[in-house]
């Protein structure tokens, strides 16, 4: 895959209060959207258009979100899980996280070109696209990548160029 790809199937990681009200907004979207949890086969309140698993997918997604909770080394770990899970695809991962340092969760990663945070604001509904900043090592072209899925859920993008906790 190459970085001018458009965004087509997005993988959320985790299936929380913002996890089910994310993967709604890009199911709305017009997007394939896939929620990885552990109590996937016990879901029975997806929204439309969202199918669950409990491993990831076989086929990359483009983009995957994260939200699990609001600690680093488990962050990390799922990280790590995506990067080898498709270790020749270029998968934005994005973590959902609302204020841990992109620096910090990043530092392990191998692609961290790829890695981007994206804040959700309470409640995740259609319309109401997050905040996205981009990593210290993230290129603009993943940035721009993320432009078309921002449209077509929000019609108003917010792209933050300042550092973020140290990112």
């Amino acid at each position: 895959m190459t970085g001018r790809k458009p965004i087509q199937i997005v993988l959320i990681y985790g299936y929380g209060v913002m996890g089910k009200g994310v993967s709604a907004t890009f199911a709305d979207a017009g997007f394939e959207t896939i929620v990885k949890s552990s109590r996937a086969s016990e879901l029975s309140d997806l929204p439309n258009g969202v199918t669950a698993v409990a491993d990831l997918p076989e086929t990359a997604p483009d983009l995957v979100i994260e939200f699990v909770p609001e600690d680093a080394e488990i962050k990390q770990r799922v990280f790590a899980e995506i990067e080898d899970a498709y270790p020749d695809d270029e998968v934005i991962i994005a973590t959902g996280t609302s204020g841990a340092s992109l620096v910090d969760l990043g530092a392990k990663l191998k692609r961290p070109h790829l890695f981007t945070g994206i804040h959700y604001f309470m409640p995740p509904t259609p319309r109401r696209w997050p905040k996205s900043w981009r990593g210290r090592k993230r290129r603009s072209k993943w940035s721009m990548r993320l432009l078309k899925p921002s449209n077509a859920l929000a019609r108003k993008s917010s792209r933050c160029t300042s550092r973020l906790s140290g990112s």
